[in-house]
This record gives C-alpha cells, sequence and structure tokens, in this order.
C-alpha cells in the first residue's frame, strides 16, 4: 500500500525541494528523530546514505538508515531502506509548481518494518507533509 497526500506550500518548488534534500535537518521537522547523520554522499555532494536515530511510541530508540535518490530537473527526493535493512520505509517527495508557489507530493509505502509500531499509514503521511510544511514556512 502507497499513501500519497499533497499540500499546497507558498514557496517556489526550487526552494522547498533544496530545503527537503538537507535531510540532516529532519530531526526540525520529523518529531520522532532524533539524530540524522550522513554516511555517504552522492558526487554533486546530496546525501546518499543516511543513518537515523529515532524514538518509538514507548521511547526506545531505534536505529536504521536509509539510501537517497535525487531528481533535480523533476524535484524529487526517493528514499528506501540501505541495502541490507529493513527497518524504515520507502517514500517520496516530489514539488512542482511555477513561482512563488507550488503542490508538494508526500508519499510512503507500507513495508518493512512498518507494521510494527501498528500506525495507520496514511495518518503518519499527512502528519508528515503537514510537519514539512510547518518547517518549510519557518
Amino acid at each position: 500500500m502507497i499513501a500519497r497526500v499533497q499540500r499546497s506550500l507558498p514557496f517556489p518548488p526550487n526552494d522547498c525541494f533544496e530545503r527537503f534534500c538537507d535531510v540532516t535537518r529532519i530531526p526540525h521537522w520529523v518529531e520522532r528523530v532524533v539524530r540524522a547523520t550522513v554516511r555517504t554522499t552522492h558526487p554533486d555532494g546530496r546525501p546518499a546514505e543516511v543513518d537515523f536515530v529515532a524514538r518509538r511510541p514507548d521511547e526506545s530508540q531505534v536505529e536504521y538508515s536509509l539510501a537517497y535518490a535525487y531528481d533535480r530537473n523533476g524535484l524529487r527526493v526517493s528514499w528506501r531502506p540501505r541495502e541490507g535493512e529493513q527497518d524504515a520505509v520507502m517514500g517520496y517527495a516530489a514539488f512542482d509548481g511555477e513561482g512563488d508557489h507550488c503542490t508538494m507530493t508526500y508519499a510512503l509505502q507500507e513495508g518493512y518494518a512498518w507494521d510494527s509500531e501498528n500506525r495507520d499509514l496514511r495518518q503518519v503521511t499527512e502528519q508528515l507533509a503537514d510537519a514539512f510544511a510547518r518547517y518549510v514556512g519557518q
């Protein structure tokens, strides 16, 4: 199952894309993420593999790693568990529009360790899209 949501953002699409690409700032807008550390980078300097530490609802911590891919022309960022990892979700964020407004499409795909917390995928996708919209507006 894939949950997709859209948000209208009063900012240029390229600006939103660049803010989203700064994955080390994820702890500033994803409440449960405690730390994001870049493990490797792509030739252009963007993060390729990132290690995360997050809090579970019971306040214990979980560590996971994501591999990131970027489509600069399409203003799209995608992520998936790093090879050999299974404690994370796949997803993407895409930014479309012109001028000073854009539409963000944010999607998460169920699977891997998703069911371990028994959370509603659509609700979490909505919450994360709203969190990014608040963050980019700061």
